[in-house]
């Protein structure tokens, strides 16, 4: 049985991820049809899966499961080269080893048998971070759950499906999309305390009726969350809705694809993916009368497009956006006029838009786009301690993760190769990324750490997808 990654993200309009394959299946959402991603893997033949960890100040209790029966042991110790065994006699496939004796708030390795690669673990008593994430590895549902900044402790959220994740700045607060009422997707919130979720405390923060909101992130402060939002399939919205009072700004709404929004750790700007400006077609008599503009398919009924399907952006230049078309790749028959004439069913070529990196101000002005690729660029995170962005690159059939300055100078690849890395999101120190990757040599999708200097390694090994993580303090 294969197990699938599938991040729902803006329904009808953007990339659908289901049963272990990406696929593009409507504008902006690059050009990956049919690419790979952990499709085929027998999870019930993994030599090792599903290690989890549970730890205190002074002990850790760990489980795993092998396909063959092997020694109940693992190794241990405070640097890599381990040391320690720890084990609880015989020899089973499904296997429980406790450690006690261990030193409060220290880094130690482990490895279990069966398995070469080497995890971490990190003991309490001290100050920890905390991860959120989307798994199916309980029930074969995608949920939100919560862990220590190793993978450790691990608590789920919810219970009637969960998914893009975000945890406010002090981390005292999560929110998430989940299922609302009407068919719709809602944004959800709750509180964590150091101990994690208090009970009682779950929210819907937006229930609108007949639309559906993704993608949802807090403000420097959390009184204020950013989503994309989107009605009947349309181009989404970018939506900065108050926590207080419910009140809603939208800062971007302009008939393109927007999304994957994300605060600035000031909270004075929005990093987001849109489509804006990818899909430009330039008529051949200039400057036009925008009021003049007609557009057709190109096809038997010469079927209308609609005016909401594309803007002028500039009349003297004579250049059109459809960005937020349904004609991406096919010829459309513009008639206009032009440089004092009429011109009739000009034949124009409408590009596939794909989505570019773009910031804009928390009010909604200052607009800005900071890449200029023919790549899709996804999923922004801001650095906590510089501004800088980390996003998702993907070209051909990869996605690999790049840092870039918050003006869109500076670029580079943080990890590389013919592998889908995607959600990056990094820790509160700014060193460290976590992303969820096919990278595993069995192509498991699960979490992996990269620092920024390339170095790569697995979070943890679950034989169910991880992704979508996000990634703050423990209050």
């Amino acid at each position: 049985m294969a197990r699938s990654w599938h991040r729902p993200v803006q329904r009808a309009v953007c990339i659908a991820l289901a049963l272990g394959a990406v696929t593009a299946t409507q504008i902006g959402c690059g050009g990956n049809t049919g690419a790979s991603f952990a499709a085929g893997v027998r999870v019930d033949l993994l030599a090792v899966r599903d290690i989890l960890v549970t730890v205190a100040d002074t002990t850790a209790h760990l489980t795993w499961i092998t396909r063959d029966a092997l020694p109940n042991r693992l190794f241990y110790g405070t640097t890599q080269a381990l040391g320690a065994v720890a084990e609880n006699g015989g020899s089973t496939t499904a296997h429980a080893v406790d450690i006690a004796g261990l030193t409060p708030d220290t880094l130690y390795f482990y490895r279990v048998d069966g398995r070469g690669n080497q995890y971490r673990l990190r003991t309490l008593g001290g100050a920890r971070t905390r991860v959120a994430f989307v798994s199916d590895r309980n029930d074969g549902r995608r949920e939100v759950y919560i862990a220590y900044d190793l993978g450790e402790n691990v608590a789920r959220v919810t219970t009637t499906g969960g998914f893009s994740p975000a945890l406010s700045r002090d981390g005292t607060q999560l929110c998430w999309t989940g299922p609302g009422a009407g068919g719709v997707d809602d944004i959800f919130a709750v509180t964590l305390d150091h101990d994690g979720v208090v009970a009682g405390t779950e929210v819907n923060l937006t229930n609108t009726p007949g639309r559906d909101e993704h993608s949802p992130g807090f403000n420097a402060d959390h009184s204020a969350v950013v989503f994309a939002a989107s009605t009947a399939g349309a181009p989404s919205q970018l939506v900065v809705r108050q926590v207080g009072d419910g009140s809603e700004t939208v800062l971007v709404d302009n008939g393109a694809i927007n999304d994957a929004p994300t605060f600035s750790p000031d909270g004075t700007r929005v990093a987001f993916s849109s489509t804006t400006r990818t899909a430009l077609v330039q008529l051949a008599h200039r400057p036009i009368d925008p009021a003049s503009l007609s557009v057709t398919l190109n096809d038997v009924a010469r079927t209308p497009v609609p005016a909401s399907q594309y803007t002028v952006l500039d009349a003297a230049a004579g250049q059109l956006d459809f960005s937020g078309s349904t004609a991406a790749d096919q010829v459309v028959l513009v008639s206009y006029t032009g440089a004092g004439a009429l011109v009739t069913a000009e034949a124009q070529r409408v590009p596939r838009p794909h989505l570019e990196l773009f910031t804009v101000q928390a009010d909604g002005s200052g607009l800005r786009r900071i890449t200029t690729t023919n790549t899709r660029q996804g999923s922004p995170c801001f650095v906590p301690t510089a501004d800088q962005l980390v996003r998702e690159v993907e070209s051909g059939a990869a996605s690999n993760l790049a840092r870039i300055d918050g003006t869109g100078a500076g670029d580079a690849f943080l990890t590389r190769g013919a592998f889908w890395d995607r959600g990056p999101a990094v820790s509160p120190d700014g060193t460290l990324v976590l992303f969820s990757s096919n990278r595993n040599e069995n192509r498991l999708v699960n979490l992996f750490l990269v620092d920024m200097t390339g170095n790569v390694r697995e979070w943890e090994l679950v034989s169910s997808g991880e992704t979508e993580p996000a990634w703050s303090v423990v209050p």
